[in-house]
Parts: C-alpha cells; sequence; structure tokens
C-alpha cells in the first residue's frame, strides 16, 4: 500500500503542516493550557519502540509504524504557537494512544553581575 501524503485543516487553531498515511489519518487532539500542549494520537497497532517524537522549537514531528511492516505508516508535523521546553516533555504510548504533554516554554529573567 503506498503512502499518502494530504494537507489537513486547521485543528484547534494549529496546523500541521504535513500529514502522511498510508489508509486513513489516525484519529488526534490538541488541547492548549496555560502552561502545556496536550496531544492524544491514536496508533492502533504500534509499540512504542515503533513510535518517535522530536521537539524543535514550535515543532513538533512525530513518525510511528506498525510492528508488522517496516514502512513507516504515519508522519505528522505540528507546528504550535508556542515555544516547546524540549527538557520538560513527556510522552507515552498505551492501548494504541499516543499521549504527549509538551511544556510551553517560559521567559526568565537572569540577573547580570555589574562590575
Amino acid at each position: 500500500m503506498n503512502n499518502l501524503t494530504i494537507a489537513v485543516p486547521v485543528i484547534d487553531g494549529l496546523t500541521p503542516s504535513s500529514l502522511t498515511i498510508d489508509e486513513h489519518p489516525p484519529t488526534h487532539r490538541v488541547n492548549e493550557t496555560d502552561d502545556a500542549f496536550e496531544v492524544e494520537v491514536e496508533l492502533p497497532g504500534v509499540d512504542k519502540r515503533h513510535a518517535t517524537v522530536a521537539v524543535t522549537g514550535c515543532v513538533v514531528v512525530i513518525r510511528a509504524r506498525r510492528s508488522d511492516d517496516p514502512a513507516p505508516a504515519f508522519h505528522i508535523e505540528l507546528r504550535l504557537p508556542a515555544t516547546i521546553a524540549q527538557d520538560h516533555c513527556r510522552a507515552s504510548l498505551v492501548n494504541g494512544v499516543l499521549s504527549l504533554r509538551l511544556p510551553k516554554w517560559r521567559a526568565q529573567a537572569t540577573w547580570v553581575q555589574v562590575d
């Protein structure tokens, strides 16, 4: 089965820049709180060993494949409206649902000694 790249509509104000699927786009939800983004993606048949999440700035890339298929089955790139605190992200894949907690990066004042 060939992969298909499609444009997808805005989801909760967030526009995925690309989505690659093999049959049907997986259901996914994005929720924004004051301090984080919470993302859930349904990935039936995907083991956590075959899923990766990369975070750079405000971009999140999710890739996954089914255990019995060597070809990538799923790829999505989300461009979020705020920079993510990369060192504090959490991800879990339980019962075919990938859950991400992506805290927003907050600028903090740094005091500089005046000599």
